[in-house]
């Protein structure tokens, strides 16, 4: 059965509106998913820059511990529609602040169905926040460093902010116009398919079908022969055409058929569209993918050059009109420029055109233009939006009720607004024409001027001026300036100005209480980046460099530790007044807390090596005056400090970058020995950056069970096993096998060494009574554990270390304490008093790497001691440097004098074994034996293997042959 086809009077605008529709349909529901998608972008750009801002305000005023201040940042989110509620939640999830007060003191997993534990944790885990959009719903997890236990610079926990941003009304509102646009278009197309039904019926369908019964009595299979040119005028002009045409495209088919097939390829593999025009026949022909942009997808081309001008939007024709012609007459190399043309019903594009002529008579006529066409609409609605948006604030800000200050490009005043005139007790008119700085204070132009003409190339800014009322009155004023740019030149600038005088005249009041430190009146942290803030600029702008000193007080913990915290105050009060006596008056001295002390020295020199070199003779005289003796409560105290420097300025540094890097030169001077002087380098900020991800990582560590202990062998000349080293490892999940070098610092200075320590000594003491249990050989007698600083000036450590050992069900005199040199240094006979009270108790005492330290030569013969143990570095180079042979030589002779065992770490070959028994070392510990064991390794490939020989009758017969190594 033929199907039955619909005349083109009623097919064709019925399928025009079904194309047309469903387009618009398309275009409307893309607009409306980009929109949704381009909302949520911006609404996640807007949540990160206002969390990022909630963060620093948080984070400073935890750091000063100003819960008021936290508690309004914490509310004023509640000001933002888009938030439902904003929570401040500590490391453990607990809700410590809110909008939502009834939630306080709550765990948010409790009482938010929503809250995810996981991504808390995670969050609290990386420091990298976290947003996730779910049902319309935004939740923003964000890290916040929380406040510092007391007598702490530096936080021990992370907290989160939790914010939950609500998108329901946007979507709302989107869905709404959405649908509206959807029934306009219905109802514009129903009235657009009859009008062209009837515009098609009379001036189309009517001729063609003239035309067709002309053309179809011509129609056969022999070659063409023309139709008839009969009818109307316009009719015949069409045949005649028609049958030029033909005659034509027979002609030229078979060589244009072979060339199109290899253009079009190229053509369509292009993202732009092209455009071809033959200027001789005025034809253009359009590539597949400009014909996609302009909506006519099943065309081969739009006709002549006129029909493509009909599609550019009215507002452009004459400027591209012009910008062709220019191009033609050679005034160009390229054309180039921007356009809207049609893409079909009332829709126009943004076009970026590039051509050229590609073919010239030989006259040098063009004859042939070729064109690219690349679609920038969605980056130019984009740029009018801003434009848009730009105008209505400005707009809204000139009806605001502060004051608003135009002036020109001269700093003359164009405009002011009433609370302008009225704040400074003039009339408007009378403002005008004057230049701003008429009305601030003569003495400070120069600078008020410096502010205002930096504003010119920069974005906008606040600042704040003192300004002279009409009566001679000083107000203090906060100005928020913009630069007014027209076409890339600045005009002049705008300000919002408000009257801070009430604020400014508080805060005068207890600055001083807010800038200085309480125990040294010394400037604090506050004033001091203040300086610095300053110092930097002015140095920028003066081209000389300044230098940041860090300064960090050698084992200050122990004389608190030791003789009390009153003793410390007291002997930080009198380094303060040294200190400050011995820096010239521009400089700073400042205390951030502690025993930490920054010195900003300013204008240094416009040289860097002079700038360096004067730097470290500033370092040099505080560390000469800081090591003088000082007498405190009848104490006579000596400290030595580690500085790091910093110059300034480089590059676009802050002054937090300035201070970071300070910081890191004094901890790498502490990492050198202490008692030293260094210079901030690139890799230090990295150590650093380390240092503060493993204190932010430790204080979980031994809670979440990561520090695990492995042993290494100690063996006699005899081959026998005597004892083992407990030796501590951290495995942490994100970086791995974490060195004991790199963590042990940093728990020595956060105080966890104190809890770690103890927990070494437990596992120790309990795994030495297991294997007891298990059966262990005679010889193995002891177990050697390091013992920190920190714990050994613990005033009830000898208890406390007696009391865990007895736990394990061991004897003291199975357990030998290996403490270091530098011990020694520092109230001598306080350590010695603990040191024989620790022998009384029976337990075994020995120095660890001996021959490193300063001092504890002289002191050696009225230890306590039990052995000594001479340090791997020696150890190591003993087949090549004499120096070391004869260092250990010495070290074994003065042992025997003494009556003390002597033990050799670091032995890794036979060369270094066998000088060692020469020289009369009877004792060895190293990866010539066994790298460090797990337990079970330790028992299957030593205590059990050295059991059985002590059971069997053949014995062990030295070292040769029956030393396991590893």
């Amino acid at each position: 059965m033929k199907l039955r086809v619909l005349p083109l009077r009623f097919l064709i605008p019925l399928l025009v509106f079904m194309l047309v529709s469903l387009f618009s349909l398309i275009v409307m529901y893309l607009q409306y998913v980009g929109e949704q998608q381009n909302y949520l972008m911006s609404s996640e750009q807007r949540i990160r820059s206002l969390m990022v801002q909630t963060q620093r305000h948080l984070e400073r005023s935890l750091l000063n511990r100003d819960e008021t201040h936290v508690e309004e940042e914490i509310m004023s989110l509640a000001l933002v529609d888009e938030i439902k509620f904003a929570l401040l939640l500590d490391a453990n999830g607990e809700i410590r602040f809110g909008t939502e007060r009834r939630w306080r003191k709550k765990i948010a997993a409790a009482v938010l169905e929503d809250f995810s534990i996981s991504k808390f944790e995670q969050v609290v885990s990386t420091l990298q926040p976290s947003i996730i959009e779910d049902n319309k719903i935004v939740r923003v997890y964000f890290p916040v460093l929380l406040e510092a236990p007391v007598g702490r610079i530096r936080s021990g926990s992370v907290g989160v902010l939790y914010v939950e941003w609500s998108l329901r009304s946007y979507y709302s509102a989107a869905r709404s116009l959405l649908i509206k646009n959807i029934v306009v278009v219905g109802l514009i197309g129903i009235i657009a398919v009859a009008l062209l039904s009837w515009v098609l019926s009379i001036f189309v369908i009517r001729p063609i079908k003239s035309l067709q019964s002309g053309i179809e009595s011509t129609r056969s299979s022999q070659p063409y022969v023309g139709v008839k040119e009969v009818g109307a005028e316009e009719l015949v002009g069409l045949s005649h055409s028609y049958n030029l045409m033909q005659k034509k495209m027979t002609s030229a088919l078979g060589a244009l058929r072979n060339s199109e097939e290899r253009w079009l390829f190229a053509l369509d593999s292009s993202g732009d569209g092209v455009a071809d025009w033959n200027m001789r026949t005025d034809e253009v022909f359009f590539s597949r993918r400009l014909r996609l942009l302009l909506g006519f997808e099943h065309e081969d081309h739009l006709g002549s050059y006129e029909d493509w001008k009909k599609l550019v939007h009215e507002d452009d024709r004459d400027m591209a009109r012009k910008e062709l012609k220019r191009y033609l007459a050679g005034n160009a190399e390229v054309f180039q420029t921007e356009y809207r043309i049609c893409s079909g019903g009332d829709e126009y594009r943004w076009m970026f055109v590039r051509g050229k002529v590609v073919e010239r008579g030989s006259e040098g006529k063009p004859l042939r233009f070729v064109s690219t066409f690349s679609d920038f609409t969605e980056r130019r609605n984009m740029e009018d939006a801003l434009k848009q948006s730009e105008a209505e604030y400005r707009y809204l800000f000139e009806l605001a009720q502060e004051g608003i200050w135009v002036v020109d490009e001269d700093s003359v005043t164009t405009m002011v607004n009433q609370s302008m005139a009225k704040m400074l007790g003039y009339e408007c008119e009378d403002m005008v024409g004057k230049l701003i700085y008429d009305f601030m204070d003569e003495q400070r132009h120069v600078i008020y001027r410096e502010k205002l003409e930096n504003q010119r190339d920069s974005e906008p800014r606040q600042h704040d001026f003192e300004l002279i009322t009409k009566d001679g009155c000083r107000i203090f004023t906060n100005m928020s300036t913009a630069p007014i740019v027209t076409d890339g030149v600045h005009k002049g600038t705008i300000a919002g100005v408000i009257d801070i005088t009430a604020r400014i005249e508080a805060e005068d009041l207890v600055r001083r209480q807010a800038n200085y430190d309480a125990l040294t009146d010394l400037p604090n942290r506050r004033m001091l980046f203040e300086r610095l803030e300053e110092e930097l600029s002015r140095s920028r702008r003066h081209d000389h460099m300044g230098a940041v000193l860090f300064i960090d007080l050698d084992h200050f913990k122990n004389i608190n530790d030791s003789l009390g915290h009153p003793v410390g105050d007291k002997l930080l009060m009198v380094i303060a007044k040294r200190m400050q006596e011995t820096v010239r008056d521009e400089d700073v001295l400042a205390r951030l807390g502690g025993d930490e002390f920054v010195v900003l020295v300013p204008e240094i020199s416009t040289d860097i090596a002079l700038a360096s070199e004067a730097a470290r003779k500033v370092a040099m005289k505080l560390q000469e005056a800081v090591s003088a003796y000082f007498m405190v409560e009848g104490h006579q105290l000596s400290v030595s400090c580690s500085i790091g420097i910093s110059l300034y300025p480089k590059d676009n540094e802050t002054i937090h970058d300035i201070f970071r890097q300070a910081d890191a030169a004094m901890y790498q001077s502490k990492e050198d020995g202490r008692n030293t002087v260094r210079f901030f380098s690139r890799d230090m900020q990295a150590v650093a950056e380390q240092r503060m991800q493993l204190q932010m990582l430790l204080p979980r560590a031994l809670d979440k069970n990561q520090f695990f202990l492995q042993y290494q062998p100690q063996v006699d000349g005899n081959g026998m096993l005597i004892g083992a080293e407990a030796l501590v490892r951290w495995q942490q999940p994100s970086l791995g096998l974490v060195r004991p070098d790199k963590f042990i610092s940093v728990a020595e200075e956060s105080g966890l060494i104190i809890p770690l320590g103890d927990w070494i000594t437990r596992e120790a003491c309990a795994q030495l009574s297991d294997w007891e249990a298990m059966g262990v050989p005679t010889a193995f007698n002891r177990i050697a554990i390091n013992i920190s600083p920190r714990q050994f000036i613990l005033e009830d450590f000898a208890d406390r270390i007696r009391r865990i050992v007895a736990e394990s069900g061991i004897s003291p005199m199975q357990v030998e304490l290996e403490i270091t040199e530098g011990m020694l240094l520092d109230n001598l006979d306080v350590m010695v008093e603990k040191m024989k009270a620790l022998k009384e108790m029976g337990f075994l005492l020995s120095i660890d790497d001996f021959g490193t330290g300063y001092s504890s030569l002289s002191y050696l013969k009225s230890l306590p001691l039990s052995k000594l143990k001479i340090d791997q570095s020696f150890t190591r180079d003993l087949e090549h440097d004499k120096n070391d042979r004869a260092i250990v030589e010495t070290i074994v002779s003065m042992a025997r004098h003494l009556d003390l065992d002597v033990l050799a770490e670091g032995v890794e070959t036979e060369e270094q074994l066998k000088f060692l028994m020469e020289k009369g070392c009877e004792k060895y510990q190293g990866y010539f034996f066994s790298k460090p064991l797990m337990p079970e390794e330790f028992y299957e490939l030593w205590i059990k293997p050295h059991l059985a020989a002590q059971q069997g009758s053949s014995g062990m017969q030295g070292l040769e042959g029956n030393l396991p190594k590893h």
